[in-house]
């Protein structure tokens, strides 16, 4: 990331990596008052993997991103699928953004644009996805990522983002050391408006997000109910903190530090803050798609069968959502 543009992937441009490519393609000036868009072009190259519908709708249309006050049509330097990858050349920095139970077939398909100093930044659900980007690329490629955003696809080459909140990275493996590389993707970052913090402790962040995924896209997914329905029935409300109890328990036997808020926050309705959010397993149910739940779940059970912690309420969540996709 020297003078020459910074080139960036989004692997692939759902509604995650679609908001955050929208973001880069048309900055904000964070001093305008009036939060009007302010044409000073993208800091960076932008390239989005996708694929059916969605990739003939975005060239056709380019990608439409809405925001609550705006909405931003992308037209990136190159968007394609796996067969465009070669003409693309090496990456800067390539983010990971697709379901968790595809993350080891996108590492096949980005492996064109990795270089020997390009960072991969995973900002999947759930655990066990940086460790597979570690395996395949070194550690010291390996970026994990919690991003604190709602958004959802509304059709081929189309997304609404609710809210996008602080995006917090951090070097993967033995060396917590927060690379020159990574200081300057984060300082692009900020530069466009993504509120972001560096880590050297990115695994007990993944973890404290757990705590919250864990519960709710469960929940919301079986039900079909949204987090603030959920816990305006006491029955519910009841369940969910007894959920929470054994991840919390887990998450603490696994050495992660835990905020004394932390069950306070996970049960608070967020219908206030995000009108209308459904979680992303909700949607997946929804349309039809697998679900995350062996990447949200699968590390509260074997930590629990790793500590001696009994998990029965986590158990049942995983058994119903996997006999979903027998």
């Amino acid at each position: 990331m020297s003078g020459k543009p910074t080139r960036i992937a989004f692997a692939a441009a759902g509604a995650v990596g679609g908001s955050y490519a929208a973001l880069l393609y048309f900055p904000r000036d964070k001093g305008d008052a009036a939060g009007k868009d302010v044409g000073i072009g993208p800091p960076a190259e932008l390239y989005l993997i996708a694929r059916g519908g969605h990739l003939e709708a975005m060239k056709r249309e380019g990608l439409r991103v809405g925001f609550p006050d705006r909405e931003v049509i992308v037209y990136p330097d190159g968007a394609g699928d796996a067969s465009s990858l070669l003409s693309w050349g090496e990456m800067d920095a390539i983010f990971l953004t697709v379901k968790s139970y595809s993350t080891e077939t996108m590492l096949d398909i980005i492996e064109p644009m990795v270089g020997p100093d390009t960072l991969i930044v995973s900002l999947q659900n759930g655990l066990g996805n940086e460790d597979l980007v570690a395996e395949r690329y070194g550690s010291e490629r390996t970026v994990g990522g919690v991003a604190i955003i709602g958004a959802e696809r509304r059709g081929p080459g189309r997304i609404y983002c609710h809210h996008i909140g602080r995006l917090t990275m951090g070097p993967w493996g033995h060396s917590t050391h927060l690379s020159s590389r990574l200081r300057a993707l984060a300082g692009m970052l900020e530069a466009v408006g993504i509120p972001v913090r560096l880590t050297e402790d990115i695994r007990g962040a993944k973890w404290r997000k757990l705590l919250w995924n864990a519960v709710w896209n469960p929940l919301t997914a079986l039900t079909r109910l949204t987090v603030d329905a959920i816990l305006s029935d006491p029955g519910g409300k009841r369940l969910a903190g007894e959920i929470l109890d054994e991840v919390l328990r887990v998450a603490e036997a696994e050495g992660v530090r835990i905020p004394p808020d932390a069950r306070n926050r996970n049960l608070r309705p967020i219908g206030d803050l995000y009108p209308g959010f459904r979680t992303s397993m909700l949607q997946d149910i929804l349309e039809g798609r697998p679900t995350e739940h062996r990447a949200i779940l699968g590390p509260i059970l074997e930590g629990g069968k790793r500590h001696g912690i009994p998990t029965p309420r986590c158990e049942t969540l995983y058994a119903l959502l996997e006999a979903r996709e027998i």
